[in-house]
């Protein structure tokens, strides 16, 4: 009970814990940009996939918060913990190749940051720059959704910690509380479409204000400077 709880509250923390400010508020074309370059840093650093963690973490502390980074470093560490402990039990007993502790430690690193960027890419999504690309396209019935579902969602997850926390307090296990805890979020969000049918049913037609802060842009760029760096001193075979 207490585990499943605690993964809740790290998924809260990871994705919903900051509003329209920090990297959300970035150009959409920087930070497509900085994940394509996130992502292909790590080819450089197989071998240490360490680096490429900091260099996210440090990212994601000067552009969201140390929340976020702990948070979502724990919620990354689940898989890789998974296999790099799996890899290394599979070794020594004989059920594959053995491999020493220390590349079940890189195993854990690679799979950790494989998932700390599929976080990183969620929580910097802004949904007011996601409806005003819906409205640019033609799509203004549909423009609203994204700002629904990031308001929703964190509700339906807070109910879903309370439930299991009154789970906890009554002493039943956690497959019971699954079940009223899914009936919440399923019931909170019919009654958010209830007192939003109008407003979901009317397509948008202006675009959502939105000012980007600058010193987040500068790191954004920074960022892609140093990474784009990394990557041309690889291919000149440098690092």
């Amino acid at each position: 009970m207490q585990i499943i709880g605690a993964l809740v509250g790290l998924i809260y923390r990871s994705l919903f814990m900051s509003g329209e400010t920090g990297l959300k508020t970035v150009p959409s074309v920087l930070k497509i940009t900085l994940i394509i370059l996130s992502a292909l840093t790590y080819i450089p650093f197989y071998s240490e996939p360490y680096i490429p963690v900091l260099i996210l973490s440090i990212i994601g502390l000067l552009g969201l918060n140390r929340w976020w980074v702990g948070a979502s470093l724990a919620l990354s560490s689940i898989p890789g913990i998974w296999y790099g402990l799996t890899a290394y039990l599979f070794g020594f007993l004989g059920f594959a190749a053995h491999i020493s502790p220390i590349d079940a430690l890189m195993i854990y690193f690679r799979t950790t940051y494989i998932s700390f960027l599929v976080l990183f890419a969620g929580s910097i999504i802004s949904p007011v720059q996601l409806s005003n690309f819906l409205i640019k396209i033609g799509l203004g019935d549909k423009a609203i959704t994204p700002i629904i579902l990031w308001r929703t969602m964190p509700a339906g997850l807070h109910d879903m910690m309370e439930s299991l926390a009154i789970g906890t307090l009554k002493g039943e296990k956690a497959w019971k509380r699954l079940g009223p805890a899914t009936a919440s979020m399923i019931e909170y969000s019919q009654f958010v479409w209830e007192n939003n049918y109008y407003r979901l049913e009317s397509p948008l037609k202006a675009l959502l204000p939105y000012s980007s802060e600058k010193k987040y842009i500068a790191l954004v760029l920074a960022s892609i400077l140093i990474e784009t760096s990394i990557l041309v001193l690889y291919v000149l075979g440098i690092v």
